[in-house]
């Protein structure tokens, strides 16, 4: 028997008959022989840690030591922490991993520990309950140590399955089958201050740069159909490939039936935060279609699907042109590259949400564009988030239609002119013009440099004009004393008699309070 088969067979004990292969899945038998060439490097791997990380280190090896013998735990810090060291990334949070107790249990002997030996910077135990719900199969605890943040869980067994609410201690072997992918799968021990490989395929996809499950696609995401979202996160985050396999489970019909109805929106809305938020958004967003899983995270959910009004337009070749000219537009053009963080984030959210830009959904007796909705609804992401969407894309025809006028006009109209549409669209005016800008870029693929130069006349006409705050402009009247003027009651009309001023003032910039109540007696009298 190999050396994985054997690990696994000890690890199980007396869990297992003596029919090893029967015990396992088929699936986990035809993809470990085509693994099993695989050799375990006896190389001594390590990484090395900043002063705070070993002190962390020291401490908790000096509490495992004080637990009686028969629960003497080995401590191990897993998944993403040795996967970033191991890539030179900083990493700000640690999970350790136990193996004979619960997270909660050994948690609370270093808390202990930190009290009786007054060590500080020991903050308090919170503990987790398990949640299988939310594929939080085992309790966990949080604290913080030394600063940094600490989880603390028991080990994965075989056992565990989204299926189950009881779940027992793994070994390290076991628990590293259960990982999303195998370059998470590593662990550190903390003992020996060296990092292990169980799956044997780890550090191997690591230095290859690959993107794979340790078991097969399927029963990997069988356990949670997040895990296909996280594949595609880790590999634009990391500019890996993705290995056949899981392109495959990623891209299986009942993975995505899983990721619209059993798996919480919030969850979906995590990853995509994450995913976009990423220096490599572009290749999220075009993994996500490639591999024809856009919908499942993106799009409407079904119990809406009847209720929209308008048809999703954008064909996969649509969406790799535009996350294509958005990169290079970020990355070359002045007006893009100065926006914010935040600023890219919400456009590259908005470019994923393209096939859907011409359908809208009915709230109460408005329609709003579907983006509004995907951001609310589909993703979790809160209401500035889905209020953010529904800006950009509701806007987009007037800014259009606005910055053709200009331009047909020679930029000769008046300053009330752009006055108006600025302090509409409010404090994000160049982000919505900009990102209008963006769509007929789109449109008008051949005819980018007319475009381009159409709406810097626009914003070369605004800097001219002084408009550039022209949102932050107040009336010299108020409701109060337009009322009071004109002897009338408060009411829709004073709203329209407002908006009519502001418009009056842009082109008079220097009128006094007796001009404006002039101005605002003659609307009256017209």
């Amino acid at each position: 028997m190999s050396k994985l088969l054997k690990g696994l067979k000890l690890g199980l004990g007396s869990h297992i008959s003596s029919n090893f292969n029967a015990f396992l899945p088929s699936t986990f038998l035809s993809r470990y022989y085509k693994m099993s060439h695989i050799k375990s490097s006896s190389q001594h791997v390590t990484v090395a840690l900043d002063d705070t990380e070993i002190k962390i280190c020291n401490l908790l090896d000096a509490v495992s030591r004080q637990c009686p013998e028969n629960k003497t735990p080995t401590l191990r810090i897993a998944g993403g922490w040795v996967r970033d060291k191991l890539l030179s990334i900083p990493c700000h949070d640690i999970d350790v991993a136990v193996d004979c107790m619960s997270g909660f249990e050994f948690a609370q002997l270093v808390h202990r520990y930190c009290e009786q030996n007054n060590i500080q910077n020991s903050g308090r135990v919170v503990r987790i309950d398990a949640n299988p719900s939310k594929s939080k199969h085992l309790e966990t605890a949080t604290g913080r140590l030394f600063g940094i943040d600490v989880d603390f869980v028991g080990l994965r067994s075989h056992a565990y399955t989204h299926h189950s609410e009881e779940n027992k201690f793994g070994t390290p072997l076991e628990d590293a089958l259960r990982r999303d992918t195998t370059i998470n799968s590593l662990f550190y021990n903390i003992h020996t201050r060296s990092v292990e490989d169980f799956t044997e395929m780890g550090l191997e996809d690591l230095e290859k740069k690959v993107i794979q499950t340790p078991l097969p696609a399927m029963e990997t995401f069988s356990d949670d159909a997040l895990r296909a979202v996280r594949c595609i996160r880790f590999a634009s985050k990391f500019q890996f490939s993705i290995h056949p396999e899981t392109q495959a489970g990623i891209q299986n019909p009942a993975v995505q039936h899983t990721l619209l109805h059993s798996i919480s929106r919030e969850r979906i809305g995590t990853e995509v935060e994450k995913m976009l938020k990423n220096k490599n958004a572009k290749l999220a967003v075009d993994l996500s279609y490639q591999l024809h899983i856009a919908d499942a995270i993106f799009g409407p959910l079904p119990d809406v699907q009847s209720k929209l009004q308008g048809t999703k337009s954008a064909t996969n070749i649509d969406i790799f042109s535009a996350t294509s000219l958005f990169q290079q537009l970020i990355v070359s053009d002045p007006a893009y590259k100065n926006l914010s963080v935040d600023d890219i984030y919400m456009m590259w959210l908005a470019i994923a949400f393209l096939p859907w830009r011409y359908v809208t959904l009915a709230q109460g007796k408005q329609y709003k564009t579907l983006p509004y909705f995907l951001a609310k609804e589909s993703l979790k992401l809160g209401n500035s988030v889905a209020n953010y969407q529904d800006y950009l894309y509701s806007n987009t025809d007037s800014i259009t239609d606005s910055v053709n006028r200009a331009h047909k006009a020679a930029y000769e109209l008046p300053a009330s002119f752009y006055g108006v549409l600025i302090r509409s669209l409010d404090a994000n005016w160049k982000q919505a013009i900009l990102w209008a800008q963006y769509l007929e870029f789109l449109k008008q693929p051949d005819n980018k440099d007319q475009v381009k130069q159409k709406y810097m006349g626009f914003f070369n006409k605004v800097q001219a004009l002084q408009l550039e705050n022209a949102y932050q402009l107040k009336p010299v009247l108020n409701g109060k004393q337009i009322a009071s003027l004109l002897k009338i009651k408060a009411g829709p009309q004073i709203k329209d008699l407002l908006s009519q001023l502001i418009e009056w003032q842009f082109d008079h910039t220097n009128a006094s309070i007796a001009e404006c109540e002039q101005f605002v007696k003659g609307l009256i009298t017209q």
